[in-house]
């Protein structure tokens, strides 16, 4: 699962990742009924990937659990955000995370992501392959993002969008 801001960064990095595990199939995803715009069809036809990216928008809550549930890592590179929600999305579908350390994601995700800094597609290569390539390095997130949304005030991290689990 990819996430559409930061896609600049993400299609950068992406592009070492090609082979990278064989047969996964990136999904960009978006809640607004006008994505992927204008730009974010551009560049993936510019990089030759629009036909590798499957491009998901207006989806909804129980077609986005199933994409965190079947997806092997969540990537969210985007710059900022004002909260992060679908980091706590992820947590409750027991979806490893890999997150720019911008904004809020630090605070939202602590030690239950993978982060990179959100300017570096190197940086970005390195979290997805390390997430990607060492199970009990993913194991470990996961059971920590699933832990955290268990625990959670109110467990806002669960009902972040009243997504089934």
């Amino acid at each position: 699962m990819w996430a559409t801001a930061g896609l600049q960064e993400l299609r950068t990095g992406g592009e070492r990742l090609r082979k990278t595990p064989p047969g996964t199939t990136p999904v960009c995803t978006s809640c607004s009924r006008d994505a992927p715009f204008k730009s974010e069809k551009e560049l993936l036809a510019n990089y030759g990937t629009e036909q590798r990216v499957t491009v998901m928008s207006d989806i909804s809550d129980t077609v986005m659990a199933q994409l965190y549930r079947n997806a092997r890592l969540f990537v969210y590179p985007s710059l900022y955000e004002g909260f992060g929600i679908p980091i706590l999305e992820a947590f409750a579908q027991q979806c490893p995370v890999v997150l720019s350390r911008a904004s809020c994601f630090p605070e939202v995700a602590a030690d239950a992501a993978e982060c990179f800094d959100a300017t570096s597609a190197d940086g970005l290569v390195s979290a997805m392959k390390r997430v990607l390539t060492d199970d009990s390095h993913r194991h470990e997130l996961t059971e920590k993002g699933t832990a955290d949304s268990a625990s959670s005030p109110g467990t806002r991290r669960q009902d972040a969008r009243k997504i089934p689990t």
